[in-house]
């Protein structure tokens, strides 16, 4: 079995390191030719580790079972318009909803899949740090079922990482974006990190009106979110307290977010079901507006 992990952020070296067993292809749009690499990455639990990496670029002529997507969302178009047939299977671990979608018609079976991931992970000095331990979600989608799934699951779990596997993987799509929708664009507009949403009161005022936004447009999409929304979201920024968001490194960083697939989607989604969620529709705003003050500064 082949691996091809495309995008080499804090998700992507954290599933190559899972991976690092395996015969594993790591795919960089920065990478000029195929390489090994020496990484390491640093967990708070158990300390260093260092792994060799084979780092590939797009214009490699590898052959992949099973692609896993983890750049940002906005990014995989650059990724799959390369390798259009020459993987299985994909499964997609971006923040927001819908990239799979984006994927299916590039792969040979016509099969790609969500896979939230909830590790908690950051970078300092460089270096990759793991600040909490999460789950990789994998399973069918909509009733469609996976091929490659039980040996991407085995592979994960022998290079060490926590697999839940579920019948269906969307309520836990949609409990990711839950989380995403509420950290990901107040973290990123105000600056700070994640804990700071729950000592603030006024901040978790508007954090439990996005809840309730979301909650209500997912039950219109008949989804049963696995635990109680705002228990989960608690426990999520209780867990990464000390943590940037993706969206706030993003804007440090003076790049594109990914608001598009996460508050985005929920809005086009509630305008689908005619409903109004204004609370999400500031923060898109905000966040958009962000965006358009770094592209006039850079």
């Amino acid at each position: 079995m082949i691996y091809c992990v495309f995008g080499l952020g804090n998700i992507g070296l954290l599933t190559s390191f899972f991976l690092r067993k395996e015969n594993l292809f790591a795919i960089s749009r920065r990478a000029s030719e195929c390489r090994e690499t020496r990484m390491r990455i640093y967990f708070l639990s158990s300390g260093e580790e260092s792994f060799s990496l084979n780092i590939c670029s797009l214009e490699t002529s590898v052959r992949c079972d099973v692609a896993i997507f983890s750049s940002k969302a906005y990014e995989v178009k650059d990724y799959i318009m390369g390798f259009k047939g020459r993987f299985d299977e994909a499964y997609c671990l971006q923040n927001g909803y819908g990239v799979w979608e984006e994927v299916k018609p590039y792969s040979t079976l016509n099969k790609a899949f969500p896979a939230p991931v909830t590790y908690g992970v950051k970078t300092r000095n460089g270096e990759i740090v793991v600040t909490g331990e999460g789950v990789y979600y994998l399973g069918g989608f909509r009733g469609e079922e996976p091929v490659h799934l039980d040996s991407l699951a085995k592979a994960l779990i022998n290079g060490g990482a926590r697999v839940q596997v579920v019948n269906d993987v969307e309520p836990y799509v949609w409990q990711k974006l839950l989380v995403n929708s509420v950290t990901n664009p107040l973290t990123a507009v105000l600056k700070v990190p994640n804990g700071y949403l729950l000592k603030n009161k006024y901040l978790w005022k508007i954090a439990e009106e996005v809840i309730r936004e979301v909650t209500d447009v997912a039950r219109r999409e008949g989804i049963t979110f696995p635990e109680d929304p705002v228990i989960f979201v608690k426990r999520v920024l209780e867990a990464t307290s000390s943590n940037y968001s993706s969206m706030l490194q993003d804007v440090m960083r003076g790049r594109k977010t990914e608001i598009e697939y996460i508050n985005g989607f929920i809005i086009r989604k509630a305008s689908e079901h005619g409903v109004n969620v204004p609370f999400n529709l500031i923060l898109y705003y905000l966040v958009k507006s962000l965006e358009n003050i770094i592209s006039e500064v850079a």
